[in-house]
């Protein structure tokens, strides 16, 4: 797998366009032309043309700066103490958006289940699955048949750890 090109230093871009009186056009260039599109890692986009008459490190930097504007914070951090950040881009929240459509109205019971009787067969069957799944995850080592027969005869649980 090739490691993606490490990108120009942000403190430097943002010196250098200081320097060169270009932050306000850098910015003004891309709020006009939306950005560039695709979320693109420097890798991809300095392949790409630039917008506006802007270097590519200028579109990177407007980008970064852009990106950093709009990131939230979670309390995580990489290996040199830097918090750790995310953005959900455009498209991100447009895919989210037709999902949360696409499910709406059909989240619910089966229409079998709307007997009283066949309901609570169904909500009992439903909790016995989660505590199964649930057990498992936490290292049960059983399968669901055992486990359920084990839950329905009231037996308890042996743990070898204990012995």
């Amino acid at each position: 797998m090739k490691i993606p090109d490490t990108p120009p230093k942000l403190k430097k871009l943002i010196d250098r366009s200081i320097r060169d009186n270009r932050l306000s056009t850098i910015l003004s260039t891309l709020s006009k032309s939306g950005g560039g599109g695709d979320y693109l890692h420097w890798d991809k986009l300095k392949f790409k043309p630039a917008p506006g008459g802007l270097s590519h490190e200028e579109w990177w930097l407007g980008l970064k700066l852009a990106r950093l504007s709009s990131s939230r914070v979670i309390p995580l951090r990489d290996k040199r103490g830097n918090p750790f950040r995310f953005n959900v881009p455009d498209f991100i929240q447009e895919a989210l958006h037709k999902i949360d459509q696409g499910a709406g109205g059909y989240v619910g019971l089966p229409s079998a289940v709307s007997n009283p009787h066949i309901r609570d067969r169904y909500i009992l069957s439903s909790l016995l699955e989660e505590a199964i799944t649930s057990s498992q995850l936490e290292g049960a080592v059983t399968t669901r048949d055992v486990a359920k027969e084990m839950i329905r005869s009231g037996r308890e649980p042996i743990d070898n750890r204990d012995r």
